[in-house]
């Protein structure tokens, strides 16, 4: 008999070193003044290939993206970013069905509603957010296989295919954080979030200093509770129970820093 360990899943987020703006032209933080205003969103499609164009008043020099399925989207969370203004953009081409953004307090989300899983490439230029998607891929086109003459060969039975394991998205939403690593050299840092199922985290930096994740519905197992780092940009990383069902993962920032996160 086999036994198998328990499926265990991982967000990751991944910070570079980020570009300070000139005084006066940096977004502002919730407690220094108004946020950065996205000005326009739009599609437009080259070559097959979609790209998603996020303009704004001033550069967005932190974000976050992940995909969730049920049903399948790409998120895309802007801190110290107001997308109040924008109303839901329908595309309906390529790999993309929609844009839809929502504000909570100081964070910006974009809800890009898909058609198939699809790699984005990010590139974050002069207030421009721009987000290309790959061609769709369709689906493989199938012949029917020759009828072969009758034969009295005798065949040999083959042993039925193994049951697929159970996908990682089968889990379901986490309910408990288990462990969190932190990796960095002078490029940047890396940290990996562990739990017993999907989790979907709210992403905001806070002072401009740290970057704050909260995981919704789970329990922290994690020791130690404060992960010196000290490279990369990142002094530490700090766990605890922000509320009964609420993990919170702080992380203390030493320069300013750009960073993307990713369920793995």
């Amino acid at each position: 008999m086999n036994y198998s360990q328990p499926r265990v899943l991982f967000w990751s987020i991944v910070l570079v070193a980020g570009i300070t703006a000139s005084p006066g032209c940096a977004p502002k933080s919730p407690s220094g003044g108004a946020l950065n205003p996205v000005t326009k969103i739009e599609a437009r499609e080259t070559d097959g290939k979609i790209e998603l164009v996020v303009q704004s008043e001033q550069p967005i020099p932190q974000y976050a993206s992940y995909q969730l399925t049920e049903p399948l989207r790409l998120i895309i969370d802007m801190p110290d970013t107001d997308v109040r203004k924008q109303e839901k953009v329908t595309v309906g081409k390529g790999v993309v069905l929609d844009i839809v953004p929502s504000q909570v307090d100081n964070l910006a989300r974009l809800e890009i509603g898909l058609t198939q899983p699809s790699d984005a490439k990010f590139e974050n230029e002069r207030g421009r957010l721009i987000i290309a998607f790959a061609k769709p891929v369709g689906e493989a086109k199938t012949t029917p296989a020759p009828v072969s003459a009758p034969t009295t060969t005798a065949e040999t039975a083959q042993p039925a295919a193994e049951t697929p394991a159970q996908s990682v998205s089968d889990l379901g939403p986490a309910s408990v954080v288990s462990a969190v690593q932190a990796t960095a050299d002078k490029e940047g840092a890396t940290v990996v979030i562990s739990a017993n199922g999907s989790m979907v985290p709210n992403t905001f930096m806070a002072d401009g200093k740290r970057l704050v994740i909260d995981i919704p519905g789970t329990m922290s197992k994690v020791r130690p509770k404060v992960i010196p780092v000290r490279k990369g940009g990142l002094d530490k990383v700090r766990v605890g129970q922000f509320t009964a069902k609420t993990v919170r993962v702080v992380l203390d920032l030493t320069r300013p820093m750009t960073y993307t996160a990713t369920p793995k």
